[in-house]
């Protein structure tokens, strides 16, 4: 399918919420909370959808706040998803597939209801924030740190760096596999420890955002070691 150039419309929470799946975070919450977002600005792309990047800290000249992108059709973004507040970040819904180079996310619902393809890193970070995917998801490079995932359809991941822990509800990171494929300007290992049985390195990783990683990503840089 091709993919149009488009421009957002802006409007308000409730014109928009009956569009959005009825289990999207969004509805439900506005739901039980007798309308708390009605008069939240929301950004709408009407069809199918390309855009060179999206940064979901939204804050321009034009526009302060922005509490959701809806796209009523496939999105495809050339280079980066990424936001820096993982407190509170602009959600997004798309009625069709994502396609992305990079996603570094956390701090709002991103909801798919087609097929998601992430060509590099998809970096899903913190628990105020969630991935649903309601078909089949392709990521070469996958970490979910403290974070939410859901993928009804198929997955196929080349890279885990968070393979899940059966003994627990936290995805630790391969300290290995980090090291061996990121750079190390996107993340920080901090209280390093040595197993002396294993000698494997135990560490709390940070993924590094803000001005250095954005303009990493402005720049058409990898984040994934060549």
């Amino acid at each position: 399918m091709s993919y149009g150039m488009t421009k957002p419309q802006r409007t308000s929470f409730a014109v928009i919420k009956h569009l959005l799946p009825p289990d999207a975070w969004a509805v439900w919450r506005n739901e039980v909370h007798h309308g708390e977002f009605d008069d939240e600005p929301v950004l709408v792309y009407a069809s199918d959808t390309v855009l060179e990047s999206l940064n979901l800290d939204f804050s321009t000249q034009e526009v302060e706040h922005v509490f959701l992108i809806l796209v009523e059709g496939n999105l495809q973004v050339k280079t980066f998803i990424y936001n820096n507040n993982t407190d509170g970040a602009t959600g997004l819904v798309i009625l069709g597939d994502l396609r992305a180079s990079t996603m570094l996310v956390g701090g709002q619902e991103i909801y798919v209801t087609g097929n998601i393809a992430v060509e590099e890193l998809f970096w899903g970070d913190y628990n105020h924030g969630s991935l649903r995917v309601l078909s089949d998801a392709s990521v070469t490079v996958f970490a979910a740190v403290d974070y939410d995932v859901q993928i009804n359809g198929e997955t196929r991941i080349g890279i885990n760096l968070t393979p899940e822990d059966e003994s627990s509800n936290w995805q630790g990171i391969d300290i290995a596999l980090l090291q061996a494929t990121l750079v190390e300007k996107i993340y920080q290992l901090d209280n390093v420890i040595i197993d002396d049985e294993t000698g494997e390195e135990e560490a709390e990783v940070e993924l590094l955002r803000g001005e250095e990683t954005l303009n990493w990503l402005q720049a058409g840089k990898s984040l994934l070691k060549t």
